[in-house]
């Protein structure tokens, strides 16, 4: 286990510039640790790590940062001295501690004055969970290792900024009765607008115990209108933006003078970071006016984490039915879960809006209303796309199909109740061998796929490109190499087929003249683009972009990677059963052998027929 960290740390260091020396240069000098340096630098503890030392830093990768809940890193940066300092003090031991010294269980105190456990399994190291993913990579003043996830100290939360506040007893008291002074104390990602007791004190006389006697209730709901779901920086907010609050309904923004009120209260103090979120000060109580419930797609609207998924319902038209009269229960994937998919597939989606994209859309919406409490385990749900969707639960979570995780239920809307998801429910619908198998004009593909069992291959999940040969296209072959072919099936017959494959969706539009593409078996073609149409080498683009769940058929007219000797004019001649007068009168005139070479001819074929129809003796007279 050790020569393999040892290994991996060689190979960090191999990507550092030779003069990297200290820990703040080796980090500096890593593209894979940007997000990392940039918080170093906005804390000063750049300068530390380049000190004297030994330290030994834990140092989590770009893919770890990213991994935090969206905007949480941005509100970090806004707060560098704060709650990013502890953060990344809980990165950094004193002493220079190689993975050889760390032990299963063994406790490390940070500079931030907590612990951080050693796990070790096999050859894998964890530290609070986070895995190292490269070990040992010395430097003068320490040693690195890579994590791949942020190390999470106890530090201030949004509960403890109104906790620790001598200006929010009122609020906090609220909090606590309601139970939310426990959400607001969890890892998530959240904005607090928090009203100041003197605001409480501003409500209608006997308005506030009304809502003390309700904890749960309307009191739990005038709170939850002061919270979003997300991170919005004071810098985020902009005149006539609206946010989407847990209560379901929005808060109307508006500035001016260079004030931001959110609608009629007046945010005092902004970007109050927190490790999981920000707060603003507000000097009123937000109450929901009495409005008209909005419709699952106005709901969807103002989340701010559903953009991809109301673009999608826009394309497909099904926008027109979440704003209309129904009931229905909406699995919403959020943009993060939109970007699971593979590289250029939504855009596929988006090319058909009405074929793959519908049935993609359909399944993720069940035609009643079903809140968090009645989605049971082992419940079987029908999808509006007449496919079952199996609901699990464990602990206080529930899943969908095993692929995606409820993280917010329910948004009350007029016309239904929303669930945000994790994740996409695929369902089974049209893949690239169920074009190929419905097609009228590919009979001979789809025998040579299933023969060569790429059938499996190109029904599963993925994002692939078919060139499509047609019937016509494998008559062209030379005679027997078809038959060959056939009788070595996981041999020259998979190869070429694969040779009509790219791993990735390319759309048409992403063709460009004389572009190269690699195919799976290794092959290289080209591409043309002319006045004349687009050619994938000598074959012609006949039919394009046909989507698919998991990729793009393009149809072609000749079968790629087989050279096919076209015959000439006059062996065509020869070989035509109504050409007979026509090929002794080319030979007779010494015209076989120019008809029989290079160059490009256009032949006007008489037949014997024509000939016959001569007057007499007029094939003699021009002798």
């Amino acid at each position: 286990m050790k020569k393999i960290l040892l290994l991996t740390g060689f190979l960090l260091a191999g990507l550092m510039p030779l003069r990297a020396q200290t820990i703040a240069e080796a980090v500096n000098s890593v593209p894979n640790l940007s997000t990392l340096n940039a918080a170093l630098q906005a804390s000063g503890l750049d300068e530390t790590l380049d000190g004297e030392g030994p330290f030994t830093l834990f140092a989590p990768n770009n893919s770890a940062f990213n991994a935090l809940p969206f905007n949480l890193t941005e509100a970090l940066l806004t707060d560098p001295d704060g709650v990013l300092s502890d953060i990344l003090l809980h990165h950094v031991v004193s002493g220079s501690t190689l993975s050889g010294d760390l032990t299963d269980g063994q406790q490390l105190v940070t500079l931030a004055g907590q612990n951080v456990l050693i796990s070790i399994e096999g050859a894998s190291i964890s530290v609070d969970g986070a895995g190292i993913v490269v070990a040992n990579s010395e430097l003068d003043n320490g040693v690195i290792h890579v994590i791949n996830a942020v190390l999470v100290p106890e530090t201030t939360t949004i509960f403890d900024v109104v906790e620790q506040s001598p200006d929010h007893n009122t609020l906090q008291a609220a909090l606590e009765a309601s139970g939310l002074d426990e959400d607001l104390s969890e890892s998530g990602a959240f904005t607090l607008f928090a009203p100041t007791d003197e605001a409480f004190d501003n409500l209608p006389e006997g308005l506030l115990d009304d809502l003390l006697a309700d904890p749960e209730g309307a009191l739990a709901d005038i709170l939850l209108y002061h919270v979003a779901n997300s991170i919005a920086l004071s810098g985020d907010l902009v005149n006539e933006q609206t946010i989407q609050t847990l209560a379901g309904e929005t808060i109307s923004i508006s500035t001016t003078g260079g004030n931001v009120f959110l609608n009629d209260a007046q945010v005092t103090t902004a970007d109050i970071v927190t490790i999981n979120g920000v707060v603003h000060v507000i000097d009123a109580v937000l109450v929901p006016e009495d409005q008209e419930e909005p419709t699952l797609m106005e709901v969807l609207s103002g989340t701010g984490v559903h953009s991809t998924l109301v673009t999608a319902l826009e394309a497909s038209g099904l926008d027109e039915t979440l704003s209309g009269p129904g009931t229905f229960t909406v699995f919403a994937p959020s943009d993060a879960a939109f970007l699971s998919l593979p590289d250029n597939l939504l855009n596929a989606f988006l090319t058909d809006p009405e074929g793959v994209l519908t049935d993609l859309l359909l399944h993720h919406v069940v035609g009643e209303e079903l809140v968090g409490s009645e989605l049971t385990d082992g419940l079987i749900l029908q999808s509006l796309f007449e496919q079952s969707i199996e609901v699990g639960l464990e602990g206080s979570t529930i899943s969908l199909n095993e692929s995606a995780d409820v993280s917010l239920a329910n948004f009350q809307a007029s016309n239904g109740v929303m669930h945000l998801i994790d994740g996409l429910l695929i369902p089974e619908t049209t893949t690239i061998f169920d074009v190929v198998e419905a097609s009228e004009d590919h009979n001979t593909l789809e025998a040579a796929l299933l023969a060569a069992s790429l059938d499996e291959t190109l029904s599963g999940s993925g994002a692939f490109t078919l060139f499509a040969p047609t019937d016509a296209a494998f008559d062209n072959l030379p005679d027997g190499l078809l038959d060959d072919l056939l009788a070595d099936p996981d041999g020259d017959l998979a190869s070429l087929l694969l040779g009509h494959v790219i791993d990735g969706v390319v759309l048409s539009d992403d063709l460009e003249d004389e572009q190269q593409v690699t195919l799976l078996n290794g092959d290289i073609v080209t591409v043309s683009i002319s006045a004349e149409g687009v050619f994938i080498d000598d074959a012609e683009v006949t039919v394009v972009d046909i989507v698919t769940l998991n990729g793009i058929v393009h149809v072609i007219d000749a079968v790629l990677g087989v050279e096919i000797e076209l015959p000439t004019i006059f062996e065509i001649v020869q070989d035509s059963e109504i050409h007979n007068t026509l090929e002794a009168a080319l030979v007779a005139a010494e015209l076989d052998g120019t008809l029989s070479g290079e160059g490009e001819f256009t032949l006007f074929a008489p037949t014997d027929e024509a000939f016959d129809a001569l007057p007499e003796n007029l094939s003699t007279a021009h002798r």
